[in-house]
């Protein structure tokens, strides 16, 4: 026989509720709750139809419950987000780095020349004179891909929470000043 965990309720004559009822109770005042009820009207509604008395301690302790459920969801749903978004920033900056530096290696180019003349005995061609060169050139690299490797940098930075914040001074002083000209201005232009 399975085994049934009871906790005491506010029910009369002592009953308790079994782990499904309370489920399905638990589910009625979420269902309630989310339709703009209040605490008392929610009491209300399940009296009537259960024909029994829900407390409120129970339908306020059912709410915070489902409240804190939704905040550990939502937070368990915005790590794996952030942590998909890092993994796909790093895949990036890696490629970018890969980038730079195939941008800033040596580049070889190689060319080759030949000159040739018609043979009339054959028809075809015959090589006269052939050249090959090697080229080197020095290359000082692709700054787009340090701009790509820098918005990784910064994003990751974001992400996580780790930029400073960002100060920005007002003067409160000058904007009064200009805002008291202006209704000054307007106050004079105004027909009396």
């Amino acid at each position: 026989m399975a085994k049934v965990n009871k906790v005491p309720t506010n029910q009369p004559h002592g009953k308790t509720l079994d782990r499904i009822q309370r489920e399905n109770l638990k589910n009625q005042v979420t269902d309630l709750y989310l339709k703009g009820l209040s605490y008392r009207s929610i009491k209300a509604v399940l009296d009537e139809e259960r024909g029994k008395s829900v407390s409120i301690a129970t339908i306020g302790k059912y709410i915070n419950g489902t409240i804190q459920e939704w905040k550990d969801e939502r937070l368990k749903a915005l790590d794996d987000i952030k942590e998909t978004e890092l993994r796909r920033i790093n895949k990036l900056e890696t490629t970018y780095w890969d980038a730079w530096d195939k941008s800033v290696q040596e580049h070889k180019k190689k060319t080759d020349k030949q000159k040739a003349v018609p043979n009339k005995k054959t028809g075809g061609m015959d090589v006269k004179h052939a050249e090959k060169s090697v080229h080197s050139e020095e290359r000082y690299g692709n700054p787009q891909y340090l701009a790509g490797i820098q918005w990784c940098i910064s994003m990751r930075c974001k992400i996580l929470g780790i930029e400073a914040p960002q100060i920005t001074e007002v003067n409160l002083r000058g904007e009064i000043a200009r805002t008291t000209v202006f209704m000054t201005k307007s106050r004079k232009n105004k027909p009396e």
